[in-house]
């Protein structure tokens, strides 16, 4: 006879498994009556390994640095292999480890398995370093500047649907995902040689560039491919008041959130000036507002 067998608790194991990232769960400590409960942290499938840095390089803070919990606790084979880099001539900064992250996510009441997760990740165990943080902020910092280009990205496939009177949801979900897939391989080998570098916060400035160049690739592909209507565009109805809409507003707007976010590497000051004239929108409405946050559209 087959059955599931008796269920294993999984809260506040962190002690004792030390292959998972654990979360500070709030709603298990009101159940549970604890004051801390931890839990493990579940893959998403929909997201590459990279997005979530911030979770593999979490500290385990010991009770001399904070009385606070802290809101995730990294992988205790990680924590060791910071302990490891930390000490002084154990394992030289520029050491490399490949992290693999398996995972399963879970279907119908726990009992089936819907899909695998299996990515990994190279580094240098500077980004482990206790006594030297700089190296891993930056590492995050830089999944931000993705994180954020990205969205510019999908705002602007939405400015381009409106202004053509086409539906936005798709638009935006296909120009993240096309944003995301660009920056993939150019992130893993980025942070690769990050340990190597003497100065992560210069080394950081060559990704913003890069990401630069990628997702202005990518949006003016959308502009070019928006078809005569998005060209012609049509008069929408914001927060701020009513913007004649086209792509090549849109595309101003692009441009400005793009270096307002990343910098200006390419020098492209003229193409991201606000409206100069009236004509150009009403007043409060520039470049750093993208048509994405209008409220309705009028035909």
């Amino acid at each position: 006879m087959l059955s599931y067998g008796d269920p294993l608790p999984l809260h506040n194991l962190h002690e004792r498994e030390p292959m998972t990232v654990w979360r500070r769960s709030v709603t298990q400590e009101k159940k549970l009556g604890e004051p801390q409960v931890y839990m493990p942290k579940g893959h998403n499938p929909e997201r590459v390994v990279w997005r979530g840095l911030s979770s593999l390089l979490a500290e385990r803070p010991t009770a001399s640095q904070t009385t606070e919990a802290a809101p995730e606790l990294g992988a205790g084979v990680l924590e060791w292999i910071a302990q490891l880099a930390t000490a002084e001539g154990y394992l030289p900064r520029g050491t490399r480890f490949r992290a693999r992250i398996v995972g399963a996510v879970y279907g119908t009441q726990q009992s089936v398995i819907d899909e695998i997760v299996d990515d990994r990740l190279s580094m240098a165990v500077i980004l482990l370093n206790r006594q030297d943080r700089r190296y891993a902020q930056q590492a995050v910092s830089a999944v931000a500047d993705a994180d954020e280009a990205v969205a510019i990205l999908g705002d602007l496939a939405v400015d381009l649907a409106r202004a053509s009177g086409a539906a936005t949801e798709g638009p935006r979900s296909r120009a993240r995902e096309q944003g995301y897939d660009a920056l993939d391989a150019p992130y893993r080998s980025w942070l690769q040689n990050l340990g190597g570098a003497a100065d992560p916060e210069e080394h950081r400035t060559r990704w913003r560039t890069e990401t630069h160049r990628i997702i202005r690739r990518i949006g003016e592909q959308l502009i070019a491919g928006a078809g005569d209507a998005a060209w012609q565009g049509r008069t929408i109805t914001t927060g701020k008041g009513e913007l004649w809409l086209n792509s090549a507003y849109a595309e101003r707007s692009f441009r400005y959130r793009l270096a307002r976010v990343l910098g200006d590497p390419e020098g492209l000051k003229a193409d991201t000036a606000a409206p100069e004239s009236p004509g150009d929108g009403p007043a409060g409405l520039g470049p750093e507002t993208p048509a994405a946050e209008a409220e309705r559209v009028t035909a």
